[in-house]
């Protein structure tokens, strides 16, 4: 968006592939390497900006985030991934391709964020776990809290005990 004189211009959204852009590189020496494997989010949920700022979803494919991670462990010698997608276990496809090639691929430890709601065996944990995972930031929703519903956000009165 830009001014030209009294007329305000939109430039018409352009989308990059981001399986075939090149990912970023970072310079030096760096112990934790934060990453985004995704723009968007597959959810329209109202209180959220994502849907404003990158309506449509797209995403890596696992390899090249295997590729990306084992790069940055390389080149600079990363101990620790942050993957910062808000929503890093989805789609599930993705995640189950990422639980058979990560754990003897040479990849550092990692972190992300989940949806509470993609958590959802041992089995996947266990997965999680031989995949360096070492840590998962998981969001949880009162749904005792009215506001939820005006929101748009998803209420299950439903709580499984782990």
């Amino acid at each position: 968006m830009w001014r030209d004189e009294d007329n305000i211009r939109i430039n018409p959204t352009e989308y990059v592939d981001i399986e075939d852009f090149p990912s970023p590189t970072v310079p030096g020496n760096a112990p934790t390497v934060p990453d985004e494997s995704m723009r968007g989010c597959p959810f329209d949920c109202k209180f959220c900006s994502f849907p404003a700022a990158s309506p449509k979803w797209r995403y890596k494919s696992a390899e090249k985030i295997r590729d990306d991670w084992i790069a940055y462990a390389e080149r600079n010698g990363c101990d620790v991934i942050s993957a910062m997608d808000s929503t890093f276990t989805i789609p599930p496809t993705r995640l189950r391709r990422l639980l058979e090639i990560l754990p003897d691929s040479g990849v550092p430890r990692w972190e992300g964020f989940s949806r509470a709601n993609t958590i959802n065996s041992v089995q996947l944990v266990a997965g999680l776990e031989a995949s360096h995972c070492f840590q998962l930031h998981i969001g949880f929703e009162d749904p005792r809290r009215p506001r939820h519903a005006a929101d748009g956000r998803p209420v299950r009165r439903r709580v499984r005990r782990s």
